[in-house]
């Protein structure tokens, strides 16, 4: 079942109410409306281009639920992505705490958008990268990554459990390395913390007028974070996980057992921790 046909279902338990939606950027109102906002403010360097992303109704959705469903514009992040928050809640975070002192280095394993995000963050507060990644990722990856200022180490696929996996790479950089911190993006708490953020600009957005959440989860923190942020404000918000059978938290909420991510720890703990996750049978 693709993205429509799930939201399709969600929708059709609001509509005999007034409804908004959002998930990981969709926010869902049985009645239209257009939100408004003043000029933008001046942004503070790259990194004050990070957050308040747009909300964009999807006339299509829309029109074929009879809500208002609206998606959050992450793309609209300087690095492409939502973990464009992360990366900066994490250094912000180091920054703050003393683990990291600038022209230090953040270390993390990563083939996907967290290594753009931490290249891009890193230098903006003038830290430096390194990312470890498996050699069977596109070398494209790399190359944008080495464009951004990171330093790339390619590493040949193997398991979680052996020290050469590329999370683990990471992980000892950062201890080898003086003034360096590794990432942890799977169970580092700032990912969750960056999206609390996240939930209340959505709020904000919506004027609370919000029904429904409805995100996918690689780390777990989008979902954790903006739900805890909505429930907060309206214990009545549904949360939404959309995850295909098969894959790893899918096997996790209806088996109890964590697979399907190939080796690599899933801190999708964080929305379990937090009793967010809700288990609803996939159709026939």
């Amino acid at each position: 079942m693709g993205w429509t046909g799930a939201l399709s279902l969600v929708a059709a338990a609001f509509l005999g109410s007034t409804t908004t939606l959002v998930a990981v950027g969709l926010v869902w109102r049985k009645r239209p409306g257009v939100f408004q906002q003043g000029p933008p403010p001046i942004r503070h360097g790259l990194l004050g281009l990070i957050g308040n992303t747009p909300l964009v109704r999807i006339e299509s959705l829309s029109r074929e639920t009879g809500c208002e469903i609206l998606a959050k514009a992450e793309f609209l992040n300087p690095g492409g992505s939502v973990k464009d928050r992360v990366a900066a809640q994490i250094l912000e975070e180091a920054l703050a705490s003393g683990a990291l002192r600038p022209g230090g280095t953040v270390t993390e394993g990563t083939a996907g958008s967290t290594g753009v995000s931490l290249a891009l963050c890193a230098r903006a507060a003038g830290c430096s990268a390194f990312v470890a990644m498996p050699d069977d990722a596109a070398r494209e990856k790399a190359d944008t990554l080495r464009t951004l200022g990171a330093e790339v180490r390619r590493v040949r696929p193997v398991s979680i459990a052996h020290p050469d996996h590329f999370v683990n790479v990471a992980r000892r950089a950062a201890a080898e390395r003086e003034g360096a911190v590794f990432a942890d993006q799977f169970e580092n708490l700032a990912n969750f913390r960056a999206h609390l953020r996240t939930g209340r600009e959505i709020l904000a957005q919506t004027d609370g007028m919000l029904d429904a959440f409805v995100s996918g989860a690689g780390t777990g923190g989008t979902l954790a974070g903006v739900s805890c942020a909505l429930k907060a404000a309206n214990p009545r918000v549904k949360v939404f996980l959309i995850d295909p059978p098969g894959s790893g938290l899918f096997n996790k909420v209806f088996a109890g057992r964590l697979e399907g991510f190939g080796g690599v720890a899933c801190a999708t703990g964080m929305p379990q921790r937090r009793g967010i996750i809700k288990s609803h049978p996939p159709e026939e």
